[in-house]
C-alpha cells in the first residue's frame, strides 16, 4: 500500500492478426491471466523494466551491498508475496507458481 504500485488484473493484447483460409483479420484481442511471478519476478523487478528491487531492498533495510546477502531474492519474495496479497484483496483470482507447475505436471501425467 505504501509504494503505491498498480498493475493489470487482466493482461491484455490487441493488434494482432489472425489468419484462416487465406483470409487475415487484423485486430484480434487476446486476454490470458497472469501469474503471480510474471508480475513480480519480471515485470516490476527485472532491470530492463521497473527495476524495483533495490528500492524495495532498501525500503526493507537489506544489505544491498553484496549479492551473496541474497537481498534480490528476499525482496522479489516479498514482492510476490504483495502481489498476491493485494490481488487477492481486490478479489482478482491470480495463480500462484508452485500451483500452475502442480496443474501443468498433472495434465502432462494424463496426456
Amino acid at each position: 500500500d505504501e509504494m503505491k504500485l498498480q498493475w493489470y488484473a487482466i493482461p491484455a493484447l490487441s493488434g494482432n492478426q489472425l489468419e484462416v483460409g487465406g483470409l487475415v483479420f487484423t485486430c484480434i484481442p487476446f486476454n490470458g491471466w497472469y501469474q503471480e511471478t510474471e508480475i513480480s519476478a519480471r515485470d516490476l523487478a527485472d532491470v530492463q523494466r521497473y527495476n524495483l528491487l533495490p528500492e524495495i531492498a532498501e525500503y526493507m533495510g537489506l544489505d544491498t551491498s553484496n549479492n551473496a546477502s541474497f537481498w534480490k531474492d528476499h525482496a522479489v519474495l516479498a514482492l510476490t508475496e504483495a502481489v498476491m496479497w493485494s490481488y487477492d484483496k481486490a478479489g482478482v483470482t491470480m495463480v500462484d507458481h508452485h500451483t500452475s507447475s502442480d496443474t501443468f505436471c498433472k495434465w502432462y501425467r494424463n496426456e
